[in-house]
């Protein structure tokens, strides 16, 4: 998906610990009706409150370490407010961007970074709470920051949303696994009910309807409508163009000429790309071998029309990081039932692909680890935090 956005990660600091030190009249409201039963709202006010960051801050987001350290300290109360409004946003189950996917390929996404930023600093307050032994406080930052992550691709679920989403999920899961194993039954129970009641979040299949719908469909409505005399070509193909720069405008110019030079010429691959975007969404959840092998004589395929060249998003990235997601948030909740009922529990979870999840002990706690590969490597959760 050619959409305008620019991403930077994220999350929610535990209600808990600032309802300890919040006024009343600081404290969360309960969710209401009507027009302001929408969690948007809410992250945007904590996207309005969030702290302006120099150099040396945002290495630490990026870069978090334990938490513990004074650094993150400051900044995580630095942002207090803005974990305020994360965690009333995480309340309420509606969540409307109010983006208007009619722009196509010239849709903003500006929540995106946003959201990936909030998630970061909620995160890094989530690593201080477990650090000085406040697991409920933890558990609230991290249950919140996934809710969000799946928020922030609930109303328009593009590739680039879910990535952000997976990300989210990403930096929430490595924030609680180190302690995972310490954590008292109380904490324990309430992440495990929070995991279990989170939001649906996007899907692979949803990505590529949007990719079709906002990009495909898009061209061709837009291309009918137009005359030979519009400014057709700069107004469907200008995605194509990255910048301002000759090159660029050559290279519209190129896909134009291969498609025989006119506005119909244009249309008519775009149209003739339709099977392949059906094509496409029946294997995305075949076997990754079987993908990667039917995905690379799609693209073969498509070498003929210039359009798609162009347009057809490139799935095997995207593949893998569902497959790994998805795969991490199964551990998750795999490693919360071996902590309760004994390793024998992990073979009862499966990975993306199907397999059983393998347990390997630690010496402060354990790994899981599962046939799912990213980076072609092996996809595994260290849990740590086991009191010796």
């Amino acid at each position: 998906m050619r959409f305008r956005v620019i991403l930077p990660i994220v999350a929610a600091s535990s209600i808990v610990t600032l309802l300890a030190v919040l006024s009343p009249a600081q404290q969360p409201a309960p969710a209401r009706n009507g027009l302001g039963n929408n969690a948007a709202l809410r992250y945007w006010q904590a996207f309005a409150h969030l702290p302006k960051l120099d150099g040396r801050q945002e290495k630490l987001l990026a870069e978090p370490g334990d938490g513990t350290s004074d650094d993150a300290a400051k900044l995580a109360e630095s942002g207090k407010d803005a974990l305020l409004y994360l965690h009333r946003g995480a309340a309420i189950v509606p969540c409307d961007w109010g983006l208007h996917p009619e722009d196509g390929p010239y849709l903003l996404l500006p929540h995106l970074g946003k959201g990936r930023d909030l998630a970061r600093l909620a995160c890094l307050k989530a690593r201080a709470d477990f650090a000085r032994g406040d697991g409920a406080a933890g558990v609230a930052e991290v249950a919140d920051t996934v809710v969000m992550g799946r928020h922030l691709s609930a109303d328009l679920t593009a590739i680039i949303s879910y990535l952000v989403q997976l990300a989210v999920e990403r930096t929430a899961i490595d924030a609680v696994a180190p302690h995972l194993a310490g954590l008292d039954p109380a904490a324990l129970d309430e992440l495990d009910k929070r995991l279990a009641s989170l939001p649906p979040g996007g899907t692979l299949e949803q990505c590529m309807r949007v990719e079709r719908d906002s990009f495909m469909e898009w061209a061709v409505t837009h291309l009918r409508q137009m005359n030979d005399q519009d400014h057709w070509k700069e107004r469907v193909l200008g995605p194509f163009a990255v910048n301002e720069s000759q090159e660029s405008k050559d290279k519209v110019d190129k896909v134009v000429a291969a498609c025989g030079g006119t506005r119909e010429g244009v249309l008519r691959q775009f149209e003739a790309m339709r099977p392949q975007y059906e094509e496409l969404g029946r294997i995305l959840r075949l076997p990754r071998d079987e993908f990667l092998a039917k995905f690379a004589d799609l693209q073969e395929r498509a070498k003929d029309n210039p359009v798609a060249v162009e347009v057809l998003p490139s799935m095997t990235r995207v593949y893998d990081r569902d497959a790994t997601g998805r795969t991490r948030m199964t551990m998750l909740r795999a490693a919360i039932a071996v902590i309760r009922d004994g390793p024998g529990k992990a073979r009862d979870f499966k990975d993306a692909a199907g397999n059983s999840l393998e347990y390997v002990a630690t010496a402060d706690g354990f790994e899981l680890r599962s046939k799912v590969v990213d980076d072609d490597k092996p996809v595994t959760l260290k849990v740590g935090g086991k009191k010796q």
